[in-house]
């Protein structure tokens, strides 16, 4: 019985290794920006600086219309169709490139939109690019870089995370495919679209898009709600 158990396990760690990806939670990440939204004090706007807490000096710029403090910024519902001042803007700086290197992405988020918005977008249509967003309650983590003929690489789940509690979204890309886990589910996403190396043409931003003008086709697809930190670490 003890060695019709041993081969059983052995069976799924092989069938695990081969159609999960390995080894998320061990070495080899390096946190390269984290920004933790913790710049304390009351809930103020006006604007500032949004601090990476990596040590690397990737810092941003807080929009002057978005309200933070107290551990969590804080972005206004209903947002309008064009407003600059109420996303978070990271410059589109040289050690944030992923190259051909793997990505986690990790974002704390609560709200309870129905629309559709980006929690973070680091390059844009149709270049490569990160796109991490909730549409309609369900939560996406796209990718494209150059091994997938201009087309997205996605990984979603079914459920709904609408639902005023906070949540942490991790969504990883690596050579094999991309990935995502919700609050420490198990992983779900595909393997049959390698994203390849990926070199963005506009910077990190948070809560929506830059380069944008709120007019059809070029809608800014801002996120309503909290966020109080995004990571992002590459090996």
């Amino acid at each position: 019985m003890k060695k019709r158990i041993a081969v059983l396990l052995a069976a799924l760690a092989s069938l695990l290794a081969a159609g999960l990806p390995s080894a998320w939670g061990e070495g080899g990440w390096v946190v390269v920006a984290d920004y933790r939204m913790n710049e304390g004090g009351a809930l103020r706007t006006g604007g500032g600086t949004l601090l990476d807490w990596s040590g690397h000096g990737l810092n941003g710029t807080i929009g002057k219309h978005i309200r933070f403090g107290n551990l969590v910024h804080t972005y206004f519902a209903p947002a309008p169709d064009y407003d600059p001042e109420r996303i978070d803007t990271v410059p589109n700086y040289e050690a944030l490139q992923p190259g051909d290197r793997d990505v986690r992405v990790t974002v704390r988020f609560n709200t309870t939109m129905t629309g559709g918005g980006h929690l973070v977008s680091f390059g844009q249509t149709p270049h490569d690019m990160i796109r991490i967003q909730i549409s309609y309650s369900r939560l996406f983590c796209d990718w494209r870089g150059d091994a997938y003929d201009g087309h997205l690489a996605r990984a979603t789940l079914p459920t709904a995370f609408n639902d005023a509690k906070w949540h942490t979204l991790v969504c990883v890309k690596n050579a094999g495919g991309v990935w995502m886990s919700v609050d420490g589910s198990a992983w779900v996403g595909s393997n049959a679209h390698p994203v390849g190396a990926m070199r963005m043409l506009t910077g990190l931003s948070i809560a929506g898009k830059r380069n944008c003008d709120g007019t059809a086709g070029h809608d800014c697809d801002y996120y309503m709600g909290y966020v109080d930190d995004v990571k992002v670490e590459m090996r």
